[in-house]
């Protein structure tokens, strides 16, 4: 296999971000960074707890922290990145997401994020909320077009289990990785 840098995963809240990073890293031999995990750790509360005592603004600029510091890091230390589903969203992040590698999106209908995440009492954009379905809508309706945007690479997870959606991730990478290498000027 050719080389392969930063694998970027991007969706919303429930697509299986998290799980198919460490199955891609698994099989690549290459770390995962989860940047919520990142910013728990980083400021010792809870997502929930970040946005209710220092609102979504704060979240955001610690996730565009995150993104820049990822961007510095050296290029021999590639890993794959799981995003929260709301990172994209804040403009700044976008284009520092772009750099970062091969963005893959990965894609659910809202019906099944909803019956995903309905377990879930860790979602603070739907804590509270009368039509969590409604809102799902409403939202993906907003996020789709930025991560169609932003990604070389969508695909729908409904249907395919982990090792499935990692297997061929990793092989649009490789292709996506050995493109970018034979373009480069010799």
């Amino acid at each position: 296999m050719k080389k392969i840098g930063n694998i970027v995963l991007v969706g919303f809240m429930g697509t299986g971000k998290t799980a198919v990073a460490r199955e891609v890293s698994k099989k690549l031999g290459i770390p995962t960074v989860d940047t919520d995990q990142l910013i728990v750790e980083r400021e010792g509360m809870s997502i929930s707890q970040l946005f209710e005592e220092k609102g979504e603004s704060y979240f955001r600029n610690v996730e565009n922290t995150i993104l820049r510091e990822l961007q510095e890091a050296d290029d021999e230390k590639i890993a794959v990145i799981s995003l929260g589903g709301g990172t994209p969203v804040h403009e700044p992040n976008r284009e520092l997401i772009k750099q970062l590698g091969y963005v893959v999106w990965l894609k659910t209908s809202a019906e099944v994020t909803h019956e995903r995440v309905s377990k879930n009492n860790s979602r603070p954009l739907l804590q509270g909320e009368q039509d969590p379905l409604g809102k799902i809508k409403a939202m993906m309706e907003e996020r789709f077009p930025i991560y169609a945007e932003i990604s070389q690479f969508k695909i729908n997870t409904v249907d395919l289990h982990v090792s499935e959606l990692a297997g061929g991730i990793i092989d649009s990478a490789s292709y996506f990785f050995s493109e970018a290498e034979d373009n480069q000027p010799k």
